[in-house]
Formats: C-alpha cells, structure tokens, sequence
C-alpha cells in the first residue's frame, strides 16, 4: 500500500497497512534531523521519515510580504512586531535555539458584524500563481497532495485560519453560540 492509498483508505473509514503520517516542525528541528540523517534536502527526510502526505503551494508574488522558511508569508511592522498576509499580528519570541512568532492579535477579534468582516483586508488572490501546482503534484503522485497557500493554511486543519482570524477563544464562542 502506498501513502497515497494508506490516507484514503483511513479517509474511507478502512482499515490501512498502518496509520498515515503527517509531518511538521520548526525549521530548527527539520536542520538538525537533516544533519543527523546525512540527508540533503526535506523530500529526503520526509522519505526517512515514512511521511505520508505531501504539500504543494502557489509561487506567491508581492512587494509587501515575504515568504519565511516556515512557509508564512509577512512583513515587519515599524513596532518591530509581524503581520502576516491575513491580518494576524505576531511578535518573534527567541528560545535559545531559533525562535518563533507568537500570535498576539486576530485582526477579526472585535468584529461583530457582517460589514467589519466584509471591510477586512483579505489577502491578494493576484499575488498567487497556481501555474506550478499540477507539476509539484506529479511529483508526489504515490502520495497524499494537500494544498497550501500559507502558514495559516497549511496542514489539513478546517479550523486554524478561522481560530486565527477570530482567536482561539472568540472561535470557539462563535461555534457554541452559533454553530
């Protein structure tokens, strides 16, 4: 059973050879595995490390953000903190190997009506280029494809971008009170 069936086949509700697995971690992390594994690059490791699901994403394209190695697309702000494509705001916290950007506003926090969220500023559907997608695809034909478009995107999470947007605990309002 390849990857690709091994994830259908739990999707399906069916029994696979063995659970898919799912990858992720700080760009620390993926170094120093690719160095302890003599390995070149994260394809390789992802191989090594019996991976399942493989992820592809549009070439994105503006003067105002910049992709990071994590995959996120943001600028810096003139208070020193980040903003990424969808409003959230972050700060870099270090933690003696690397660091990272802790949330620290969802820009649809407050919002408590139709015409605050349609006044947001939504990312760029234009600074997207789907062209390369079918080409990363066939490379991964034997494995389950998800698509990505940024950090707030990525993995198979239904809920990440709107926790985000929202934050956790207006998110979690929303569905209980809403549902």
């Amino acid at each position: 059973m390849n990857s690709k069936d091994r994830v259908l086949a739990a999707i399906a509700h069916e029994e696979p050879d063995r659970v898919p697995v799912d990858y992720w971690a700080v760009p620390e992390v993926n170094q120093s595995l690719l160095e302890e594994f003599e390995l070149v690059n994260e394809d390789e490791l992802l191989e090594k490390l019996k991976i399942d699901i493989r992820y592809v994403k549009p070439s994105f394209s503006s003067s105002d953000f910049e992709e990071q190695p994590d995959g996120s697309l943001h600028k810096r702000l003139s208070d020193g903190t980040f903003a990424d494509i969808w409003g959230v705001k972050r700060k870099e916290i270090s933690w003696g190997r690397g660091s990272y950007l802790e949330m620290i506003s969802s820009p649809l926090g407050e919002a408590n009506s139709v015409r605050e969220i349609e006044n947001h500023s939504w990312p760029d559907v234009e600074a997207f280029n789907y062209e390369s997608i079918l080409k990363q695809c066939l490379n991964y034909k034997d494995f389950a494809i998800i698509c990505t478009g940024d950090r707030l995107t990525t993995r198979a999470s239904i809920f990440k971008l709107a926790m985000y947007l929202r934050g956790m605990d207006r998110f979690f309002m929303d569905l209980a009170l809403n549902p």
